[in-house]
């Protein structure tokens, strides 16, 4: 158990009057005699204690000690990160990765036919080795819409983001060095390793932040 869980299962023990041992971090407020009012007290104490406000739309995801844990680090987390310098940069960028990355999925999984022709380059055998691929780009986008939304909370997805670009700038300029691929995908390899310097400077700037 590590510190802020200790130090909220102590918080919950004060306000409501129960010993710490009948608490655990798998312990339902209601089903240990807390009522409403008792764990709104709970949450208003630990909200002075952390100087943090919780959202009133997460106030209802807090009805055991583990989700009370993880509302209060998501909320640090995010006051951590406030003060990071270009934070509105950053929010627009993951914002243009996602719309980049889903609609260019959704465009290769739905026209590849018509694609291809109008770029001349010759169609795989099997659809699915266009679709598969498309699929998951279109998934990324989706998934760069939650950094977008919360890019403190998800910052792990940054990291899946991160290898998913260096996956395809990689190949793509190795076949386009070696193996002569269309030049098409050249280009979205150069859009793919720019995202892939704005994803780690995100990391770097906030990883500097947080230390200060």
């Amino acid at each position: 158990m590590n510190h802020i869980e200790q130090s909220i299962i102590d918080a919950i023990a004060e306000e409501s009057g129960l010993n710490k041992n009948e608490i655990k971090l798998d312990s339902n407020l209601y089903a240990v005699g807390i009522n409403s009012l008792s764990a709104l007290e709970i949450l208003v104490a630990l909200e002075k204690k952390y100087d943090i406000r919780i959202p009133e739309n997460r106030l209802n995801e807090a009805n055991s000690v583990k989700e009370i844990v993880k509302v209060i680090v998501d909320e640090l987390n995010k006051k951590d990160g406030k003060s990071m310098k270009g934070e509105k940069f950053y929010r627009g960028m993951f914002l243009i990765a996602s719309l980049y990355d889903f609609i260019l999925g959704i465009l290769f999984f739905l026209f590849y036919k018509q694609i291809y022709k109008i770029f001349d380059i010759t169609l795989p055998h099997h659809p699915e080795y266009i679709q598969s691929p498309a699929l998951f780009i279109a998934i990324l986008g989706v998934m760069l819409f939650y950094v977008y939304k919360d890019m403190y909370r998800n910052v792990d997805m940054v990291k899946i983001g991160i290898l998913s670009k260096i996956g395809y700038a990689g190949l793509s300029f190795y076949h386009y060095i070696f193996t002569g691929p269309h030049w098409v995908f050249a280009l979205f390899a150069w859009c793919d390793l720019v995202f892939l310097v704005l994803f780690i400077l995100f990391l770097y700037n906030l990883k500097r932040t947080k230390k200060e």
